[in-house]
């Protein structure tokens, strides 16, 4: 009889340490989870600041050649060229805009 209160009590010390060790574990989950939503938001404002600098720099180097080529042709069909992918751009969204 004393062997099978043994046995019982050291069940019940094991389900209480397992019981413990999934409460620990569903913190570290709820912890995870945060931290994972978190570095989602980070990379999402690094991803659109990365856009940001992209289009900056294209920019710039739109500017540069513009200022830097004498020739007014060729800064013109720059400008005409930007004029038509902002034309797009304006189309696109509209049409996006009307779904």
């Amino acid at each position: 009889m004393k062997e099978i209160e043994l046995i019982i009590d050291d069940i019940e010390r094991r389900v209480k340490l397992l019981s413990l060790q999934k409460a620990n574990l569903e913190q570290d989950k709820l912890r995870l989870e945060t931290e994972n939503a978190d570095l989602q938001r980070q990379v999402q404002e690094l991803v659109t600041e990365n856009i940001k600098l992209k289009e900056e720099k294209n920019i710039n180097n739109l500017i540069n050649t513009i200022i830097e080529n004498p020739n007014i042709a060729d800064s013109k069909h720059i400008i005409n060229n930007l004029l038509r992918k902002i034309n797009r751009s304006i189309a696109i969204i509209t049409r996006d805009n009307q779904l």
